[in-house]
């Protein structure tokens, strides 16, 4: 038995046009938003490598309070973009306000961490200081956004600052 496609109407140009615009303007979406999503994913798990090394490493007596500095200047180095002291900092607040975010990372990235984790899991759960879903502040956010959140003062203001962000 052979594949079939769907059987579409028949096309003039104009209709053609607009059929490859609209799937174009739809993937393009797609992929901006799995874009996005994996970046946001990479600043909460930078966070949360800072924080497990601020309290288990080996070594980070010797970094002490000039660790972030030296944590930037290594990572630039190594070509990893937005990873200034101010970005490292905030990736770190960023895990502690929103650790439940590890409940919805794909297997292969819960594997990678250090600590034990509960990806399987996936509770939907706001998080205890934001009362934000942790898979919403994911995929409807962006890291730019959550960077704004992250600066509300008042926890009955987060949810309030959410609609609004994601209207």
């Amino acid at each position: 038995m052979s594949a079939t496609t769907p059987a579409t109407p028949a096309l003039s140009f104009e209709r053609l046009v607009t059929a490859i615009g609209q799937a174009h303007a739809e993937l393009a979406a797609q992929a901006s938003r799995t874009v996005n999503t994996s970046l946001t994913l990479r600043n909460w798990l930078i966070g949360f490598y800072i924080e497990e090394y601020e309290r288990r490493g080996i070594d980070r007596q010797q970094y002490g309070e000039k660790l972030l500095d030296r944590l930037s200047e290594s990572l630039i180095q190594k070509g990893v973009s937005r990873c200034d002291r101010r970005e490292l900092y905030r990736y770190r607040q960023f895990y502690l306000t929103y650790p439940q975010i590890v409940e919805t990372l794909p297997p292969q990235l819960s594997k990678t961490l250090s600590a034990p984790t509960d990806a399987g899991n996936k509770r939907e759960s706001p998080t205890p200081k934001s009362g934000v879903a942790a898979s919403d502040v994911l995929t409807k956010l962006s890291f730019s956004h959550i960077a704004e959140l992250l600066q509300c003062d008042d926890a009955i203001k987060v949810p309030d600052t959410f609609r609004e962000a994601t209207l």
